[in-house]
């Protein structure tokens, strides 16, 4: 009989949470995929809870469980309690469907029927986009790479996102000018995100979003190169320089391009807008907010990064303790994680005014 490999995700009420969950749980599937070993798996939600879930966690969650997909004949199981609530909260985001359409997992036929009929949550919503492009050949001609860039973000803002992020701001917490410039700065931020997602990812890019009283809330996530292996590829100081750690990466992405459009521009943006943006790849995570993004801008050397290594220690200092108080985690910090997710999950939260008054 196949050995069967249960994977508890917790209660999905942050990322860290599903990280500490799943994470040593993957550690021991790798390696048994690669003793040529292949476990029936299981994804436990038995212990989510109605009104805790997080959009980032469960966005997350997708993108993860899609990368483990790709290892076996057939989606792995869904398993959960039978929450009418919890069940009718998962249809209205598109979990369900996203699921499906992807081919990400199974579960049992009587598990979704017998719903409430009123939406849970019209203002949260999970979506993924898949027209990844052929990398290498967009490398070879730099216009063709550039009007690929423009196409798709164009593409992106136009047709698959005004719309879905204007029906966010439906409260009166966001008053028109407000919402106008947040609408603008959401669908240019993430459709960088996504953009990054499909071409250096190399992967599917799923999008959570997320109104809630404190604001908006966007996760981009996919299960591709992640950031060091996708520099390694597109820039040749990344190997020259002998960079070999993901957070170093991180920080040296985020700062190194003063362009108009790209990541850099996409974090100055929420930060200005009193919000906060978190990066996750591999082993790591960087949460960016006002303190230490002066600190970086202020210490990071744009002129010297091709030729002199510049690592999240001398630009940021230490990494943070795990007993830091919540202050100094509201400043921003980086730290690292015993084990390894494959790809990269970016989330940020652009406030509500009402937090300001």
């Amino acid at each position: 009989m196949k050995d069967e490999l249960k994977v508890n995700v917790g209660t999905l009420s942050s990322w860290n949470g599903l990280y500490r969950n799943i994470a040593p749980k993957l550690d021991y599937l790798r390696e048994q995929l690669k003793q040529g070993e292949k476990p029936k798996v299981f994804w436990d939600f038995s212990y989510i809870e109605t009104g805790k879930v997080s959009m980032s966690a469960l966005t997350a969650f997708l993108s993860i469980a899609k990368s483990v997909r790709k290892n076996f004949d057939e989606a792995p199981w869904l398993i959960m309690d039978w929450d009418p609530y919890m069940l009718r909260f998962l249809s209205d985001i598109n979990f369900f469907k996203v699921a499906q359409e992807l081919d990400i997992l199974q579960w049992h036929p009587n598990l979704i029927g017998g719903m409430i009929s009123k939406p849970t949550n019209p203002n949260s919503k999970v979506l993924f986009f898949n027209d990844i492009p052929n990398k290498e050949e967009l490398l070879k001609d730099k216009t063709k790479l550039n009007d690929w860039k423009e196409t798709k973000r164009e593409e992106l803002i136009v047709e698959d996102l005004y719309r879905r992020i204007d029906s966010l701001f439906i409260y009166e917490d966001f008053n028109d000018d407000r919402k106008r410039h947040l609408i603008n700065l959401l669908t240019m931020t993430v459709s960088e995100l996504i953009v990054n997602s499909l071409l250096h990812g190399q992967d599917t890019a799923f999008v959570g979003f997320q109104k809630s009283p404190r604001g908006i809330t966007v996760c981009v996530c996919d299960s591709g190169l992640g950031f060091l292996n996708s520099m390694k590829k597109d820039q040749e100081w990344v190997a020259d320089l002998k960079m070999n750690k993901d957070v170093d990466a991180l920080v040296n992405a985020s700062l190194m391009t003063r362009d108009e459009i790209g990541l850099r521009k996409a974090i100055d943006d929420i930060i200005d807008s009193d919000g906060y943006i978190v990066l996750s790849s591999v082993d790591c995570e960087l949460r960016w907010a006002g303190s230490n993004w002066k600190t970086a801008n202020d210490k990071f050397n744009f002129e010297n990064f091709r030729t002199q290594l510049q690592t999240a220690k001398e630009v940021l200092g230490n990494e943070m303790d795990y007993n830091a108080s919540p202050l100094e985690y509201k400043k921003g910090f980086y730290r690292n994680f015993n084990s390894k997710l494959k790809g990269t999950r970016i989330t940020f939260e652009i406030p509500s005014n009402k937090l300001k008054s």
